[in-house]
């Protein structure tokens, strides 16, 4: 690895603040830790530890500890997921929060701070654990006696990533590590919210205290400082807060040490929340290993669609029979040889696999042997280096959303991939310190000129996000209320909604959707096939800051909670007005093409005809209504099935997917129109519809599809941002439409789930987690048939919280 001069000072650009660029990699199985005991004890009552962290492996560790023996400490750790702080004395806890949220999102960055006070005269302030500056909510708390001592800051020994008794290491990265000796500070000391997005900021002009610290991880000296206590020196247990508490290393190596993976510019690892039989991860998910014969496929954390990518694999031991490629990012896993349709690999007997075929390619690749994937998504193209040899073009005219992937099959195989952070490949080579040409990255051989490392600080700066001038919250927000009864009651939302689709959740009570062209007092009912209806006792009006709602049970009583999920489009004012030609239809369109969202309204004319949709861009779903009769409620979906223009599913039923060619004539719709046939329920003459469009939009909306595996290790599932709502159908079976979002569902796993045809009253199963990159299914088939039932294909709708780019893992 390289220090801290040759690293950019702050990669992430504008954004960030340039105080978080560099981490330390803990790899549990080679039991990796830090250390110091201080020389004197100081403030045990009093302190506050900091600390950002992306984990490996979902495995019980201990992160930061100090005590006694193994029956007296003070730790901060994880335990099946949940983070928390404890102190124990004779092997009884004294004081003790639990998080509620699982944190298992290994693909971007956590800030964590424990802030203990036990000379606080109230109990519940005298712990308190923060996740991404946010408190945490406990599953479990004790709070000791006023005035406890902990044994942070005594003359015992401390550790990062190791219990006493040398057992509960820690698995993955850290990065800008402090400990404030003397105060309880709040999370605000150690980062700011920026555009929603909690970041970094420097922590250098606060007061340490006696053995208080900071670690930035920036350099890759190892073992016992040379000049501890004195002055600061290389090594990677450096502190550099001025109080010379400098840290020793032990079992870790220079390949470990300032690694450019960072809370400011996060790389691609492997994926290990994508099932993969046989596959196990270590080296912060850099090393892929085989724990029996037979393919594993890992897949990697990061999918891209534009730009030129570089990435470089070695096999390090055992029995040689790998591959390196890409894929579709919705390819779940591999067939029995270890090829996957919508894949393209280069094995190391120098054949290539495209897309399910496989032909001589290019030379044999050996233990040891450098191995690299140059994707340019720019021209199309994919090509494969040996020892930085081209070995020609494997293939032309890709388009589509892809992800790395790795493959291997032997039980004694052993890969080590690079992202672009470690050109030692965990110390199997002898590292090179090549960049990409931005500057950033350490590689093995120096990327083809114009590619780049797969990390945040290459990905384009998304449309809407943190750092553009809009955000995901600009164009969709969910909002709660509980009901108070009283007519005129307001709600707020971040913009001037003109599609609200409001749900009682407490108890049953029809789904009311209303739009700003119909007008709001006119609704319709997802659980039903009724005719649009006006009622001015549910929703009033759209306001600039949101809407106004009477005093109707389903969307206002006193002694229920409800939600409202708010799309903009165009303010309530049309984007065009379409008169009726031939058989096409007069249609008023509010078209918002940043956002991917179109409302329209049309009349229909009884025959194929087509409506301009003011997208730009290709619609991957549509959810149509005949607000004058009696009819169900009509969806395309463009992952659907092969051929989605001849099929389509019914919002207001769990049935599976149908074909007919009555809704939109077979053909798909394009950037610029949508086709719809002759079915009463999207074009009858002279009747009346309602038409919602949505596209995707990279970084902020997704509609696609993957398939269930009725595993508790379910499918994990990338949108290219951390979700706000997720709305899922079975297309295979007959199952519910349910619908999740980041409100109502605050942690992982997020269980809150209401159902789009039902007027049922809100469930707390089918959890899935919702992630930096995508969302994850946590349960198999069972009694949610609708998210996870053996080899079903699911669709789903998703809208953002925050890009990728951006996200604090959750």
């Amino acid at each position: 690895m390289f220090s801290s001069e040759t690293w950019l000072a702050n990669p992430g650009g504008g954004f960030y603040n340039g105080v978080a660029t560099q981490s330390l990699r803990f790899d549990k199985g080679s039991s990796a830790y830090l250390s110091r005991t201080p020389a004197g004890a100081s403030n045990q009552k009093t302190w506050t530890w900091s600390c950002w962290l992306k984990r490996g492996n979902l495995v019980s560790g201990r992160i930061f500890d100090a005590g006694a023996n193994d029956e007296n400490w003070t730790t901060i750790g994880f335990s099946n997921d949940q983070i928390y702080a404890e102190h124990r004395v004779s092997d009884s806890t004294v004081f003790k929060v639990f998080s509620t949220a699982l944190l298992r999102d290994t693909s971007a960055w956590y800030h964590i701070v424990v802030a203990f006070d036990t000379a606080n005269s109230t109990a519940s302030d005298r712990l308190k654990l923060y996740i991404n500056g946010v408190e945490a909510t406990y599953a479990s708390t004790a709070y000791g006696s006023i005035n406890t001592d902990t044994y942070i800051n005594s003359t015992t020994v401390h550790h990062f990533s190791r219990f006493h008794s040398d057992t509960q290491h820690f698995d993955g990265y850290l990065a800008e590590a402090n400990l404030i000796d003397g105060a309880a500070l709040a999370p605000s000391s150690f980062g700011e919210t920026k555009n929603g997005v909690w970041i970094p900021i420097d922590t250098s002009g606060l007061t340490f205290g006696t053995n208080g610290f900071r670690l930035q991880f920036a350099d890759n000296a190892v073992g016992t400082p040379e000049n501890e206590g004195v002055v600061e020196d290389d090594n990677i247990g450096r502190d550099t807060s001025g109080e010379h508490n400098h840290w020793t290393s032990s079992n870790i190596v220079a390949s470990d040490c300032a690694m450019p993976d960072s809370p400011e510019n996060n790389f691609a690892t492997l994926n290990p929340l994508v099932p993969a039989t046989y596959a196990t991860y270590s080296e912060g998910n850099l090393k892929l290993s085989h724990s029996s014969n037979g393919w594993a496929m890992s897949f990697g954390t990061f999918a891209v669609s534009s730009g030129k990518w570089y990435f470089e694999l070695v096999h390090v031991a055992g029995s040689i029979n790998t591959g390196i490629g890409i894929t579709l990012d919705n390819v779940a896993g591999a067939t029995s040889d270890g090829n996957i349709t919508g894949g393209y690999m280069y094995t190391n007997d120098g054949t290539k696999y495209i897309n399910g075929t496989s032909s001589s390619y290019g030379d044999a690749y050996a233990t040891g042997e450098v191995v690299a994937c140059a994707l340019d998504l720019d021209n199309g193209t994919l090509t494969f280096y040996n020892e930085n040899v081209s070995q020609g073009e494997a293939t032309t005219g890709l388009t589509g959303t892809f992800c790395p992937f790795a493959s291997i099959h032997y039980a004694t195989t052993n890969i080590v991939v690079n992202f672009g952070q470690d050109s030692s490949f965990a110390g199997n080579e002898t590292a090179q310190g090549n960049t990409d040409g931005k500057g950033i990255g350490d590689f093995y051989y120096a990327p083809p000129s114009g590619f780049l490392a797969l990390c945040t600080s290459n990905i384009s700066e998304p449309t809407i996000g943190a750092n553009s001038l809009t955000q995901a919250d600009d164009y969709f927000e969910t909002v709660l209320w509980a009901g108070n009864g009283t007519d005129d009651t307001a709600i707020a939302v971040n913009f001037q909604p003109d599609f609200t689709w409001i749900k009682q959740r407490t108890s049953t009570a029809y789904h009311n959707l209303s739009n700003s062209t119909s007008g709001a007092t006119k609704a319709l009912f997802s659980n039903d096939t009724d005719a649009e209806g006006t009622n001015s006792d549910r929703l009033k009006a759209f306001t600039s800051t949101g809407f106004t709602l009477g005093d109707a049970s389903d969307v206002n009583a006193g002694s229920n909670t409800y939600v409202a999920w708010n799309w903009k489009a165009n303010g309530s004012t049309a984007t065009a007005t379409i008169s009726e030609s031939g058989d096409n239809p007069a249609a008023v369109v509010q078209a918002n093409p940043t956002a991917g969202f179109s409302l329209i309204t049309y009349t229909g004319t009884g025959d194929a005809g087509t409506i301009a949709h003011g997208l730009g861009a290709v619609p991957t779903m549509m959810i149509i209504k005949n607000r004058d009769v009696t009819d169900s409620w009509a969806v395309y979906h463009g992952a659907n099935t092969a051929a989605p223009a001849t099929d389509y599913l019914i919002l207001n039923t769990s049935a599976a997917t149908a074909d007919s060619a009555t809704m939109w004539a077979d053909t798909a719709p394009t950037d610029s129109v949508f086709t719809v046939h002759d079915s009463h329920q999207v074009n009858a003459n002279g009747e009346k519809y309602v038409a919602y469009v949505f596209a995707d939009i990279e970084g902020y909306s997704k509609m696609g599809s993957y398939t269930a595996n009725n595993d508790a290790d379910g499918p994990f599932v990338y949108t290219g941002f951390r979700p706000a709502f997720v709305m899922f159908k079975d297309t295979t079976n007959t199952s519910a439409w349910i619908i999740k979002d980041s409100v109502r569902g605050t942690v992982n796993p997020n269980l809150p789930h209401l159902a789009v045809h039902t007027t049922a009253a809100e469930g707390s199963t089918a959890d899935c987690d919702f992630l930096s990159n995508g969302f994850k299914i946590r349960q198999a088939d069972a009694a949610i048939s609708f998210a996870n039932k053996a080899a079903a294909k699911m669709i789903y709708m998703a809208f953002a919280e925050q890009s990728f780019k951006y996200a604090n893992a959750k």
